[in-house]
């Protein structure tokens, strides 16, 4: 790109000067050639940029960097299973405070999704003073609330 700023700045630098040497008066015909050239080539330069991107597009192809909505609807559906996967775990987690007294530090959530989303099984792994409630207890409320496969320990 620097390489077409250059030859424009030549170019007009160039004309400048051959325009300054023609005489005036008569000849105005030379003087006309020569503004309709620079106006020509400085058009040129200008669109060479624009010239060299549409000569490496490749129809077939299409634009380089366009037609990726594949990779993008696959990068949302993760980022949507994740998100719901995690607002899943955040709601056990309130419901293990809420009814075992169970803090965040006391217990490990895990929700698992299918590939369609569905929640297939959820894992509570208790830890520190978690360790003195019921796991059985918890999987129980838990199994009252969903339908899924339950390890609670």
């Amino acid at each position: 790109m620097s390489g077409s700023v250059w030859a424009l700045f030549c170019v007009c630098i160039g004309a400048t000067l051959l325009e300054i040497a023609l005489p005036d008066g008569e000849r105005e015909g030379p003087k006309q050639f020569l503004r309709f050239f620079t106006a020509l080539v400085v058009l040129l330069l200008v669109l060479e940029p624009v010239l060299s991107f549409a000569k490496n597009v490749n129809v077939s192809e299409g634009v380089p960097g366009f037609g990726e909505e594949v990779e993008f609807e696959e990068t949302f559906s993760d980022a949507v299973e994740k998100r719901s996967r995690l607002e899943l775990e955040m709601g056990i987690y309130a419901l293990l405070a809420e009814e075992f007294a169970l803090e965040r530090e006391h217990c490990t959530v895990t929700a698992i999704l299918d590939d369609e989303g569905e929640l297939t099984c959820i894992r509570v792994k208790l830890c520190g003073k978690g360790l003195l409630q019921d796991p059985d207890e918890i999987e129980a409320r838990l199994r009252e609330l969903f339908s899924c496969e339950m390890e609670v320990r």
